[in-house]
């Protein structure tokens, strides 16, 4: 085999034009990634930050809720405008600079508070008028159900631990309504059942509709939350013991006629 040899000038070039060894690559590659990585982790420093700075106004808003939830009915409309309103913002504000672990759960609490602070403004702020309201009452279920008090425990959490802020009142629900279902409507035999043609009534029975899907986790229209709740009390059995036994198949054919998709002996198995 015959001996190749170069000229110096001909080694440079050679030298200029190989590719750089493997462990050189991937020593270069390991930097790439290290500056990714560093990227990365001072964006969720900043949005941590972020949060924390957000932490005080929270505790102080959701302390203010919690004075007032106990007794909503007689709270002054000006109240529980100035306490909805800086929980509302409070929670859009931390929406918009919280890591994406967070997010899912405060995006979850500023839609449910959202939804009552609407409802409470159509009624003019009254609180007395929430158990009257379809839309106020289904909003005070849905903040009592598990879903929303996980991401308001998710939330006290992640402050807790990340900013050393303990949060005064982590769970914050409205006393005397659960995500159980409402008792059977009873009805005496000496009344008639409400004309729902009337606007006073129609929300009562749909007040109604929706704290019994409620508990299935579905969503529903308004409609058929009258349908459910109409379909109900039409139903209505007047003996304890028979209601007692036939309540569950009175759900079904309730879920049936109004076209909503629960399977109430499937979730009862669960």
């Amino acid at each position: 085999m015959a001996l190749v040899i170069f000229e110096p000038d001909e080694l440079v070039k050679l030298a200029v034009l190989r590719k750089p060894p493997v462990r050189e690559r991937a020593i270069r590659l390991a930097m790439a990634l290290f500056l990714v990585v560093l990227a990365t982790s001072c964006a969720q420093n900043a949005e941590t930050d972020a949060v924390c700075d957000l932490a005080d106004r929270w505790n102080l808003a959701s302390t203010a809720f919690a004075e007032i939830s106990s007794d909503l009915e007689t709270t002054s409309p000006g109240r529980l405008r100035e306490v909805f309103s800086e929980v509302v913002l409070t929670l859009g504000t931390l929406a918009e600079v919280a890591p994406i672990q967070l997010s899912e759960s405060i995006n979850k609490l500023a839609e449910t508070f959202e939804s009552f602070s609407a409802a409470l403004e159509t009624l003019d702020w009254q609180g007395g008028m929430i158990a009257k309201d379809a839309a106020a009452t289904s909003a005070a279920v849905r903040l009592a159900s598990d879903e929303i008090e996980r991401a308001q425990a998710s939330l006290g959490e992640f402050i807790d631990t990340e900013c050393q802020v303990e949060i005064a009142n982590v769970i914050n629900k409205i006393p005397n309504v659960g995500t159980t279902l409402p008792d059977p409507v009873l009805q005496d035999e000496t009344k008639e059942l409400p004309d729902v043609s009337f606007d006073n009534d129609q929300s009562v029975v749909a007040s109604f509709g929706f704290l019994v899907t409620e508990r299935f986790g579905v969503a529903i229209t308004n409609e058929q939350a009258l349908c459910i709740g109409a379909s109900l009390m039409n139903k209505n059995v007047t003996n304890n013991s028979q209601l007692d036994k036939n309540y569950w198949n009175l759900l079904q054919l309730a879920f049936d006629e109004c076209l909503v998709a629960v399977n109430v002996a499937e979730f009862l198995n669960k």
